[in-house]
């Protein structure tokens, strides 16, 4: 949310796990994320930050793994890097155009943080995908 480039796309993939075992043997626990950033040049970056949430989520795909689709208290709990805290954000533009040449010239989108709770999970297109059918497979990303 605080980027002055976009990034092409990121994935997230996401496992349940069994609440008697407390995780599924073999299984990927947390979360994984690939990105790739293409150069821009400092003067076709964005200065109006953030910016709006369909900017934000669009190169975003989270795979989940697991029996039905994750609750969003589910989420705010075990995927922490999915979850916006709108005051953390403004307190970050903030500094960056105090302290970073390179955020000097921005303007901080109060619009699109005051359309944010407290604590947010964006709504990000998710994938669920049953457990039995990853068993030995890699899943690959798409942008």
């Amino acid at each position: 949310m605080i980027a002055r480039c976009r990034a092409k796309l990121w994935i997230i993939h996401l496992q349940e796990t069994d609440s008697a075992v407390g995780r599924v043997p073999n299984a990927q626990r947390g979360m994984r994320g690939h990105i790739i950033v293409y150069p821009q040049e400092p003067e076709r970056a964005i200065n109006i930050l953030p910016p709006s949430i369909e900017d934000i989520v669009t190169p975003i795909c989270v795979i989940f793994v697991g029996s039905s689709m994750p609750t969003k208290e589910w989420l705010r709990k075990h995927a922490r890097p999915l979850v916006v805290r709108k005051e953390r954000v403004f307190a970050a533009l903030r500094w960056l155009h105090t302290h970073n040449p390179y955020y000097k010239d921005i303007s901080i989108n109060e619009t699109v943080l005051d359309g944010l709770d407290t604590e947010d999970v964006l709504p990000f297109h998710v994938e669920v995908l049953p457990l039995s059918q990853t068993s030995g497979r890699v899943c690959h990303g798409y942008g």
